[in-house]
């Protein structure tokens, strides 16, 4: 590679890390906004909220250039199977986060890619290698120091970011059966648009008339969450997920800092290192992932 076009290749991976990095920071954003929503109001009824802004703005942004097709599935069954995943993923994390706090919440969640290495192991039949069990092991042992016995956060509500972990590693396993039929936009809308019926059903018995300030800083949530989700999309245009994949991390310590500045919550010490722990597990993983295979 001569040196133009490696400085070329250079500035678009700067360019793609800087979109990833971005989209971390609006998703942390985000978070910290539907905490203080979830303080205030049921969680049922912000996640359904959140579908409900997301279906539209997706309906707005897609629906005129692809019209029918929108709602096109052959496999309606696993795009069902994959909403209700989505939907427990979201009210688990919301109700967590009424009680547990942010930056913590986060790391724990970020256990998702562990989960789904574990669960293609029992049920794909994928191996798994010391290597990879190593990174389990680390991220492990950053949660448990997270949720020790004496900690603030040591309750069963801090089992909640975990499931919605589960929640999103099936979710991920349920995706790759879908995209093999589906287009990528029309499975969103349609994960979405069933997610507000799922959610929906319930709503009778937990809305209330929400006021128009609300009502502005859903909308506002709604804005970072698409912003934050085009961000990462194009950010892969520019450079490949395995060299992108490492700084998805960064949200953990976007919203460690969020939870910081808005609800003044530091971690103490055993806290802080369980989230780095968890960081450098996940980030062991995918930066060993890029290295050509050996034998293990």
């Amino acid at each position: 590679m001569n040196q133009a076009a490696s400085s070329q290749y250079t500035d678009r991976v700067s360019t793609g890390v800087l979109l990833i990095v971005i989209a971390g920071l609006l998703f942390a954003v985000q978070d910290g906004i539907a905490k203080y929503l979830s303080m205030l109001y049921a969680p049922i009824v912000i996640a359904w909220l959140r579908f409900v802004a997301q279906t539209l703005m997706l309906g707005a942004i897609y629906g005129p250039k692809l019209k029918r097709d929108l709602f096109k599935t052959r496999v309606p069954r696993l795009q069902f199977y994959r909403a209700l995943c989505m939907a427990g993923a979201n009210l688990s994390f919301l109700v967590a986060l009424r009680y547990v706090p942010l930056g913590e919440a986060t790391a724990i969640f970020f256990l998702a890619p562990m989960i789904v290495m574990l669960l293609s192991n029992v049920f794909l039949g994928e191996a798994i290698t010391r290597f990879q069990w190593f990174s389990i092991a680390l991220c492990v042992f950053g949660v448990m120091l997270i949720v020790r016995p004496g900690a603030d956060i040591f309750s069963w509500f801090a089992a909640l970011p975990l499931l919605s972990a589960v929640f999103i590693a099936l979710y991920q396993m349920l995706t790759r059966r879908v995209m093999a039929t589906d287009h990528a936009v029309s499975s969103n809308f349609i994960t979405s648009l069933m997610c507000v019926g799922i959610l929906g059903v319930a709503q009778p018995f937990f809305w209330v008339t929400l006021p128009l300030s609300v009502w502005i800083i859903i909308a506002i949530q709604a804005v970072f969450a698409m912003v934050g989700h085009l961000f990462m999309t194009h950010s892969y245009r520019f450079a490949s997920a395995a060299v992108l994949a490492p700084f998805t991390y960064f949200q953990i310590v976007f919203s460690a800092l969020v939870g910081a500045v808005a609800f003044g919550h530091i971690p103490d010490l055993l806290s802080a290192v369980g989230i780095t722990l968890v960081t450098l597990g996940g980030l062991v993983l995918v930066l060993r992932l890029r290295q050509p295979k050996i034998e293990e």
